[in-house]
């Protein structure tokens, strides 16, 4: 079982309950806040966010094979509940619950990869040596996804003052429910962030996080234990900003810098 679909009893429960509604008030507040306190809480959230989309759009009902497995692992509750009204007839709740088993036994409905999950990314080491300028573009680094190059933070000038340098320092690849990614690192003096891009089309911003405009640029901002996260799409493909920074305003500045001309969004 990999890292992304380790998720216990309890963190599925509590997703499903915030997800579908059921819970209200100072308990729907407090399980909100045990979700978002860990990463497995925060995949768990995602996911069942969006068997509830689904769900409401008239989405696809599991095969009979998958049914099976449900009732074979879900709660006994749900079990019974689900015996009892027959799979068609039942409401979004008492669904979610099962489906929340099914998203879990699949590895995530419809293959999507979570924005929660790219954020874990970042956090793992280097693998590969820091891309070089593109000799045309020296804006632009010779690493990219769907031809979304990253920039070339080294000539950026994201505040008023004079310009200060994000070099980078490593880079890595990793596949996101077989979709491609790549992550560049870049350091400015004890300041080190992560810069990943998704290839395929964009996902789903978080649900908790702070939408913002700058430069006329939608910005998606959060928390992830002790980094900042400025989520945001260049050419219809997301982007995760993440890392220890003085000013999160700092990671607003970089993540829209437009590198004379040549960074589209």
């Amino acid at each position: 079982m990999s890292d992304r679909t380790k998720t216990t009893d309890v963190d599925v429960r509590a997703a499903v309950s915030v997800a579908d509604g059921s819970l209200s008030g100072e308990q729907r507040v407090r399980a909100h806040a045990r979700l978002h306190a860990t990463p497995t809480g925060r995949r768990a959230l995602e996911q069942q966010q969006r068997v509830i989309r689904a769900l409401r759009a008239g989405g696809p009902v599991p095969s009979p094979g998958l049914r099976a497995r449900i009732d074979t692992q879900s709660p006994r509750p749900a079990r019974r509940h689900y015996r009892r009204l027959g799979w068609p007839t039942l409401a979004v709740g008492g669904l979610a619950a099962l489906l929340a088993v099914a998203v879990l036994l699949a590895g995530g409905l419809g293959s999507t990869p979570s924005v929660a999950a790219a954020l874990e990314l970042g956090t793992r080491p280097a693998t590969a040596p820091a891309p070089p300028p593109l000799a045309a573009r020296p804006t632009l680094l010779a690493r990219s996804v769907d031809g979304v190059a990253f920039p070339n933070w080294a000539r950026a000038r994201v505040m008023p003052m004079p310009p200060f340098t994000w070099t980078p320092v490593g880079a890595r690849s990793d596949r996101l429910d077989g979709r491609r990614t790549q992550t560049v690192f870049y350091k400015h003096m004890e300041h080190r962030v992560a810069y990943t891009i998704i290839a395929g089309s964009a996902l789903d911003p978080p649900a908790h996080a702070r939408r913002i405009t700058l430069a006329g640029r939608h910005l998606w901002e959060l928390r992830d234990g002790d980094r900042d996260v400025v989520v945001f799409t260049r050419q219809g493909h997301t982007c995760v900003l993440a890392g220890h920074v003085r000013s999160r305003h700092t990671l607003e500045r970089l993540a829209t810098w437009p590198g004379h001309g040549t960074i589209h969004f």
